[in-house]
Formats: C-alpha cells, structure tokens, sequence
C-alpha cells in the first residue's frame, strides 16, 4: 500500500476519534450518535482526497476504475483498522459501563413508551427481562462488528464515487 492513503487513513481516524472523544468525556454525550454519523459521512472527503493523490502524485496521472476503486478501498481498510482498535480500547474503557448504565435508567421508560404506542408486544411485568437482555448483548464482539460493518459498507460507496470521478485512463 502506498504511503498516502495511509496518511488520509491516519488523518481521517485521528479526527473522527477525537470528535467521539469530545463528545463523550466532555459533556456532549446527547450528541454521541450526531458525532458517529457525521464522523462517518467525513469518510467521503478523504477517500475522494486519498484517491485523487494517488492518481496525481502516484500514479502518474493514469488510473483505471478498478485500481481507483482498489486505492480507495485501502484508505477505508486502513481506517476501519484503526477505528477498531480505538472502539475496543473505548468500549474496554468507558463506554460499556455507560451504555448498561443507560439501559438501565433509561430503558424502561422507552420501552413504557413502546408498549403504550402498540409498537412493542410485551407486558409491562417483562420490562426487566426486556432490559437484561439487552444488557447482555454489549459486548465487545457486537462494538467491533458494528465499526467494521458501517465503515466499510459506506467505504465501498466512498471508493465506488472515488472511481468513478478520479479514474483516467489517458
């Protein structure tokens, strides 16, 4: 892999890790979901950049769709990699204790909600089964898998555009 889609890869993971870090450790944890969509909806600008360096720079101004798709692809990989490790260490860290803690206080009220719409078939009496399930479902295997999917499904889109505005074959 070439150097400079590791650098926007760097730089991409860099600043959306620290967007989730100001939100979550300092008080903005209302935007926590705001930050994750927009943190991911940024991948865009990096692969177009990632893949238009390496075009230019790189590749001497000549590039097939499939070897733009290819270089954008890598800059994603490279992303979700890191994005991965910084969830795990996170999850680890602090935010498994947050989200059980959420579920905990604010759970049953939403599902109260739920119930009074129609839009959940349980009785009230199951709430607490309700929530413990769920509280056994954060896990880390469920955080990573979570990272992995989104970023690479919308890096596959990412470096379809990418290809499709960047390769030239002449």
């Amino acid at each position: 892999m070439k150097s400079k889609l590791f650098l926007f890869a760097i730089i991409y993971s860099a600043l959306s890790i620290l967007s989730i870090c100001i939100a979550f450790y300092g008080g903005y944890i209302h935007l926590l979901n705001y930050v994750y969509l927009f943190s991911l909806l940024g991948l865009l600008p990096f692969v177009l950049l990632a893949v238009k360096t390496f075009r230019d720079k790189e590749n001497g101004g000549v590039l097939s769709g499939k070897e733009a798709f290819k270089a954008g692809l890598k800059c994603v990989v490279s992303s979700a990699i890191i994005l991965s490790v910084f969830q795990a260490v996170f999850f680890t860290l602090d935010f498994k204790e947050y989200k059980i803690s959420y579920m905990r206080t604010i759970g049953p009220e939403a599902i109260k909600k739920e119930i009074s719409r129609g839009l959940l078939k349980a009785k009230e009496s199951e709430i607490p089964a309700i929530i413990n399930n769920d509280i056994e479902q954060v896990t880390l295997f469920y955080e990573i898998t979570g990272v992995l999917f989104k970023t690479i499904a919308y890096g596959l889109f990412c470096s379809f555009i990418a290809a499709v505005f960047f390769k030239r074959t002449s």
